[in-house]
């Protein structure tokens, strides 16, 4: 909880030292810094930093040029996501019926949302300008050496590298994960269904209202039973998955890994073909295997256990098969044993892997005992 608190603390002390040098560089700066605010290269030229200067400039000409001509059109139709709908309507200069400029409720969202962080970034930038030219100034006024465009480029193949590196990585990060998640939130505060489907239809903001309605349950409104029933078997499948794969795969590998256990090297073999076989050929094999018909029901039936079920009630009156792949909880059944078929293998990889890396270097830590034994061992009693 400690590191938790550190991490937020330095976190917002972070964004507040941000703002503070900005301020301070603002305050403090000199009519060339004062005047980046408006024309952001101006802190450079001042500086005889000319190349690096007018590339400012034209990033701030490019930001603008794209708000008057793109952004600023679907941000002014942002807060209602449209309100002309696609018809047709008849042009009287070709004589003909034709589509009208109708709104598309999914492009405002994505181009709008688009804008907002692009100005964010901008925004970042220019306040980083600021910074920099009140940096670049303190270092003239010093009688240091203010590095050229040239000296730049080479501190982003040097010290700065870092930089280059990652830059291509986080615009990716931006564009395909950052972006198309704050898309995806902001379409659950519209009603956007089946009926308000673009371009033909529009949506439009509803708030809370889809929220409210997870956890709604009536005679007309059934989306909230099927959600926590969904949330239940989410959350079951998440728990029983990890922890028989984990645990399972620690134990086989230390099982195998036993001088006790003869030839091991057999043994990890044979379950190394459980993850070997292509995972569409094994589950056709488990369809087939455990179809109402095949073998897996028909040794059930031949050894009573089928009948055993019944009487207990897992399975239902009048059936003469278990039905693994048609009964819903049988059905969950079977998709964690399969998930523990091709999971516990793989763990056992790891875990195995990681025994040896340990005794090749010599850490004798009994790692996968004691951490099983402290760990698991006592929330499963």
């Amino acid at each position: 909880m400690g590191s938790v608190k550190n991490a937020a603390g330095g976190f917002f002390g972070g964004i507040g030292s941000y703002f503070k040098k900005f301020g301070t560089s603002l305050a403090q700066g000199d009519a060339a810094v004062k005047a980046s605010l408006v024309v952001m290269g101006a802190g450079y030229l001042a500086r005889g930093q000319i190349v690096k200067g007018i590339l400012v400039t034209l990033v701030e000409i490019a930001y603008l040029a794209f708000m008057v001509l793109f952004g600023l059109p679907y941000l002014a139709k942002f807060g209602s996501l449209g309100t002309v709908k696609q018809e047709m309507v008849f042009n009287p200069d070709t004589m003909k019926n034709e589509v009208n400029a109708y709104d598309n409720s999914l492009l405002i969202l994505l181009f709008g949302v688009t804008t907002i962080v692009i100005t964010v970034f901008f925004l970042m930038f220019w306040i980083s300008n600021v910074v920099s030219c009140r940096e670049t100034q303190l270092l003239a006024q010093a009688g240091k050496h203010v590095n050229t465009f040239r000296d730049d480029l080479r501190s982003y193949i040097n010290e700065k590298f870092h930089i280059t590196i990652l830059a291509l990585p986080v615009l990716g990060i931006v564009i395909f994960t950052i972006i198309p998640l704050i898309v995806m939130i902001c379409v659950s505060f519209t009603n956007y269904d089946t009926n308000h489907i673009p371009p033909k239809e529009l949506f439009t903001w509803v708030g809370l209202k889809n929220f409210v309605t997870l956890f709604t349950t009536s005679t007309t409104v059934t989306f909230g039973y099927a959600f926590r029933k969904i949330l239940i078997w989410t959350i079951v499948w998440s728990v029983v998955a990890t922890l028989t794969t984990y645990i399972g795969g620690i134990m086989l590998a230390k099982f195998i890994n036993n001088p006790l256990t003869k030839m091991p090297k057999l043994w990890r073999s044979l379950f190394v073909v459980a993850i070997a076989v292509p995972q569409f050929v094994t589950l056709l094999l488990v369809r087939n295997f455990f179809a109402d018909s095949g073998i897996v029901n028909t040794v059930c039936a031949n050894i009573g256990l089928t009948d055993f079920l019944q009487n207990i009630g897992l399975v239902k009156e009048g059936l003469g098969h278990i039905p693994f792949l048609t009964d819903p909880g049988w059905a969950k059944f079977m998709i964690i044993m399969i998930n523990i078929w091709v999971g516990v293998p793989y763990q056992m990889l790891i875990a195995t892997g990681v025994r040896s890396h340990s005794s090749r270097h010599g850490l004798q830590i009994p790692f996968l005992s004691r951490y099983l034994t402290a760990s698991f061992l006592p929330a499963l009693c």
